[in-house]
């Protein structure tokens, strides 16, 4: 029986057939006193004065974790809530090479939030931002024999208010609108082996209106070599390429024939939408166009299952590298030493044109949840993939067709899964709580891994680098996080072109694609009346905060509430809060349909974030409780939001 916990391929708009997962057990240690360093805790031997002569390194590893769940989580087998800002994890790993002059890519999803890396004693990454993606070529450094032992130490100071912790809390006890902290390895981790020559990265820009595609990419080994590209929708072939990459890149445009699938008249056919979440299926191959360079040295094959018979290390070495060359040029051969990568890319465009969003040219109006994406059993990190997917399909139940994703750089399998079932996602980045260099640099530099990662998923629609002022709390005023909130806008725009950005969710905005309004009033006739004309809405003052910062204004931008409702009720017991509270089922319908009535039928907001998917911890104001079961009828909940 396999018990290897999320083990599903983690990067799923860039897959790889050959991987193994880290995920599961791993050799786990606190270090309270910041020892580790200094008694070298990631060799074999104890390096600690105290210790006897006979004594090892394991004494310092006596626990045992279930990666890739936090120690402060149940999933992790340890649920421990005390503070403990340093922790290890080691493992021993078999890196088995199946080609020659392979590489080995060793990854995690996230750690929070700085890590080091080694490979046996071998330092080989250090890594600060806990949201975003460690990948390490750590070849080198396994080269020598297949056994090694991994070891990674976390380092997250629970009261730095300089990183971007987002919604995690510095007291031992999550409450108010904060919520449990997570510290260390919190996403899959795994290794891949790939040829001498593979495929780094790719960068897909779609363009409905001319119908092209561009394909950015990137290769690691060889600067020079040969990519195939194959495009599909549905099982059908649309296009096939190959063509020749020099110095490490390449850059494509393809126009596709929309006379090749009978029905691509009709828009619905090609687009992608919450309603059409239509996804085309692109492989990409990798070839060395220096064969000497790919084969390498003989020893590499002498395991080699490629071949039935190995090659005859003691005779003449050139004229069995010769013999290896014609291997390579058979067929049967070549394709072991080619990078094969599948990913997906969709005909999604979305921009404001004269004050309107439109979604593929079309108005459109976004009805849409805040989701912490928080669990019970695993905090941050989702018990299971299902768990991720059925969030999408609950959304979807109660007439939902988005997602602000709140203070969290989600799981990529979520994102997947909003890919392939069709949901609008806004991405928002944590934030940090206090402004200063420090934290501009590292909110900084995690935004461009953010988009690094994330830029190919068409589900994503919009970009959220701030939220209420957080970490930027004097913005009203001061020029200085006027310029950071005007710097992340601009930054994300310059890499970015096919998305919004908003500045500041909520409320003193500098420059915004979308005017975004927090509003928790549970009154009716108080909604009506406040979004009946645009000058109310100019003049408002949400959660008391200026709508814009001073020397900003209102220049026709699109208005959202993009957070409201937050009603509590509570289904199972749990103690805890709402923006407002319902006494029972009829009551929470009635309060429900009383907020998002005035939204849907004014004519100046085009959208709205309703105020929650789930309960989360102290948090009852979900549509759902924190174990996902629905507290009212979904077809109730859709009923209300269609405007029924």
């Amino acid at each position: 029986m396999n018990n290897i916990p999320r083990e599903e391929y983690p990067r799923p708009d860039f897959v790889r057939d050959n991987y193994t997962s880290l995920n599961g057990e791993w050799d786990f240690g606190f270090d309270d006193d910041d020892l580790g360093l200094r008694l070298r805790w990631y060799e074999n031997t104890c390096n600690d004065k105290r210790a006897s002569g006979n004594e090892t390194i394991d004494q310092y590893f006596d626990k045992k974790i279930i990666v890739p769940y936090t120690y402060l989580c149940e999933l992790s087998k340890i649920n421990d809530h005390n503070f403990h800002d340093i922790v290890w994890y080691r493992r021993k790993v078999i890196f088995k090479r199946t080609m020659p002059n392979s590489r080995f890519i060793l990854h995690f999803g996230a750690i929070d939030h700085i890590a080091d890396i080694w490979i046996d004693s071998d330092h080989v990454c250090h890594h600060e931002g806990g949201n975003t993606p460690i990948d390490i070529d750590v070849t080198d450094s396994v080269s020598n024999k297949e056994e090694h032992v991994i070891t990674v130490r976390a380092f997250d100071d629970s009261f730095d208010f300089e990183s971007t912790r987002g919604k995690q809390f510095w007291e031992k006890r999550s409450s108010g609108i904060f919520y449990t902290r997570t510290v260390g390895i919190w996403q899959s981790v795994w290794y891949e082996e790939v040829p001498g020559t593979y495929l780094k990265s790719v960068r897909i820009t779609p363009d409905l209106d001319e119908r092209m595609i561009e394909i950015d990419m990137k290769i690691e080994g060889s600067k020079d070599a040969k990519a195939g590209v194959s495009i599909s929708l549905k099982g059908t072939k649309l296009l096939s390429d190959e063509i020749v990459i020099r110095n490490g890149r390449a850059k494509v445009k393809y126009w596709l024939d929309s006379a090749v699938t009978l029905d691509w008249h009709h828009q619905e056919s090609w687009t992608w939408s919450p309603e059409t979440p239509v996804l085309f299926d692109v492989e990409y191959t990798i070839e060395a166009l220096n064969k000497d360079l790919e084969v390498g040295s003989l020893e590499d094959f002498k395991d080699n299952p490629k071949y039935d018979s190995p090659p005859n290390l003691e005779s003449d070495s050139a004229q069995n590298t010769n013999d290896i060359k014609a291997d390579f040029d058979n067929d049967s051969y070549k394709d072991a030493y080619k990078d094969r990568v599948k990913g997906y890319f969709a005909f999604r465009k979305i921009n404001v044109v004269n004050g309107k969003i439109l979604l593929n040219n079309r108005p459109y109006t976004m009805k849409m949840l805040l989701d912490q994406g928080y669990f019970r059993k695993g905090l941050l990190t989702a018990p299971t993939d299902d768990d991720l997917r059925k969030d999408i399909e609950y959304t979807k139940s109660m007439g939902f067709n988005g997602v602000r994703k709140h203070q969290k750089v989600e799981d990529p399998r979520f994102l997947y899964w909003a890919d392939k079932l069709g949901l609008l996602v806004w991405g928002e980045g944590p934030s940090s709580y206090e402004y200063s260099q420090t934290a501009v640099e590292r909110h900084t530099k995690e935004w461009l891994e953010i988009l690094r990662r994330d830029y190919n998923h068409p589900c994503i629609i919009a970009w959220v680098p701030l939220n209420e002022s957080w970490g930027v709390h004097e913005i009203l005023d001061r020029e200085d996080e006027q310029a950071h909130s005007l710097a992340l806008y601009y930054l994300i725009k310059s890499i970015d072109r096919t998305r919004l950005v908003i500045s500041n969710d909520g409320w003193t905005h500098t420059r915004s694609d979308i005017v975004t309004i927090h509003d928790y009033s549970g009154d009716r006739q108080e909604l009506t009346d406040r979004y009946a004309d645009i000058d109310n809405i100019k003049r408002l003052f949400p959660g008391g905060h200026a709508l814009f910062a001073r020397g900003y204004e209102y220049h026709g931008e699109p208005v959202m509430v993009t957070e409201f409702g937050g009603i509590s009720y509570c289904k199972d017991g749990t103690e805890g809060w709402g923006y407002t509270a319902a006494g029972d089922e009829e009551d929470y319908l009635k309060r429900f349909r009383d907020v998002v009535e005035p939204l849907l039928k004014s004519e100046n907001v085009q959208g709205f974030v309703y105020t929650q998917l789930t309960d989360v911890e102290q948090e009852i104001n979900g549509l759902m409780t924190y174990d996902r079961e629905f507290k009212v009828s979904p077809d109730k909940i859709r009923e209300i939001v269609n405007g029924q």
